[in-house]
């Protein structure tokens, strides 16, 4: 425990691998390989309560996009466009992007449950990619059609940076409903899928996710007015029927007996 505190591992990093081992440890207690079980004597860390964080409204990301300089502003329309995490937008390579297609590889190596996929990507975040993409190879002196090699982005905006650019597009980062960081953005994608009525097998997929409960408890985040809209949705067709000659709502049958 002191080599992981060392390390600078957090409560919670600690507690799940402690829980790896306790497993492993009652496996071969059960298969009798281990007469006693370590792991037990070893107690839980306590940890922080867990960061909530708020979804972006669609007019939150324009201002946010619009505010922010093409370099960072790239990076939140894949985070928020896409769904990636910190860690796969860090290591995102241009050979992983193909604007042509509109597709993004993930690579197994650069995700963090370590399996591949192949995400779509959104015509708004294509644009955004050019644009960077143009800007790099013009830096770099070289032809606009040659594509540029290594990581699409060279550094990943570090937290007081993302708050810069909340303050700048006037967004409070922290409110009663959460808080904004770059994190945020991907529960801003999910709740804008949620929002285009994007099937939760879909979502999944797209966030790639194992559990459906993480994708509707955590990361969709639905307010007030998309609850009432889809009460609003649930029409009752032919109700009410309308007398052509008063304009009134006819009076309900009455049940017989």
């Amino acid at each position: 425990r002191d080599a992981a505190a060392a390390r600078g591992w957090a409560a919670t990093t600690q507690n799940t691998y402690r829980d790896i081992v306790s497993s492993f440890c009652t496996w071969l207690h059960g298969q009798g390989l281990l007469r006693d079980h370590p792991a037990r004597r070893i107690p839980k860390l306590p940890e922080p309560p867990r960061r909530v964080r708020r979804s972006l409204t669609v007019e939150e990301l324009v201002d946010l996009l619009e505010a922010a300089p093409l370099r960072r502003a790239s990076v939140y329309a894949v985070a928020a466009g896409v769904g990636l995490r910190r860690c796969e937008l860090r290591r995102l390579e241009w050979r992983d992007v193909d604007l042509g297609r509109a597709l993004l590889f993930l690579r197994a190596e650069t995700t963090k449950e370590r399996r591949p996929a192949t995400l779509p990507l959104s015509s708004w975040v294509v644009d955004f990619l050019k644009r960077w993409r143009s800007v790099i190879v013009a830096e770099a002196g070289g032809a606009r059609e040659k594509a540029p090699t290594g990581l699409v982005w060279p550094a990943i905006p570090h937290h007081k940076t993302v708050q810069r650019d909340l303050l700048a597009a006037r967004i409070v980062p922290k409110t009663s409903e959460g808080v904004v960081d770059l994190h945020a953005l991907r529960v801003t994608a999910a709740t804008l899928m949620a929002r285009a009525q994007v099937s939760i097998q879909t979502a999944m997929r797209l966030l790639r996710h194992r559990d459906p409960r993480l994708t509707i408890n955590v990361y969709t985040k639905l307010v007030d007015e998309d609850l009432r809209a889809g009460v609003e949705s649930l029409k009752l067709p032919g109700y009410p029927r309308l007398k052509e000659e008063e304009g009134e709502p006819t009076a309900p049958r009455e049940s017989p007996g």
